[in-house]
């Protein structure tokens, strides 16, 4: 008489080894792992790549005035990430010393005449 394993289904030996039927097997399926969805995986790859084109390019409109347009369709184009991008950005804004000269260039580079530099400085 054959043994049973563990969910009362009998074993079978064969050689050194011992299979188990599960009721399932036991029935005639065989449990295979799921089929590979090439179409869904597709799909994935195409929505995660529509939207990382999408951040880059909303992020380079909302930061045009620093050139932020261009690098984004550079960025898009060498397949860099939104992470990328924010940098560079945050390298292209003005810091304090350059705020509200309306360049990227500090107030004291500029050409001011001594009254302008005076009350740029007041």
């Amino acid at each position: 008489m054959p043994k049973q394993n563990e969910g009362g289904a009998p074993e079978q030996t064969r050689g050194a080894e011992t299979t188990h039927n599960s009721p399932a097997t036991q029935q005639g399926q065989q449990q295979q792992p799921p089929a590979f969805d090439r179409t869904a995986v597709e799909n994935e790859v195409r929505e995660a790549e529509q939207q990382r084109t999408s951040n880059l390019i909303a992020m380079g409109e909302r930061y045009a005035n620093y050139g932020a347009r261009e690098l984004a369709q550079q960025y898009v184009k060498e397949g860099k990430s939104v992470e990328a991008l924010r940098q560079a950005i945050l390298e292209k804004l003005p810091t304090e010393e350059t705020r509200g000269t309306g360049t990227d260039t500090p107030a004291s580079d500029l050409d001011l005449s001594q009254r302008d530099a005076a009350e740029s400085t007041a």
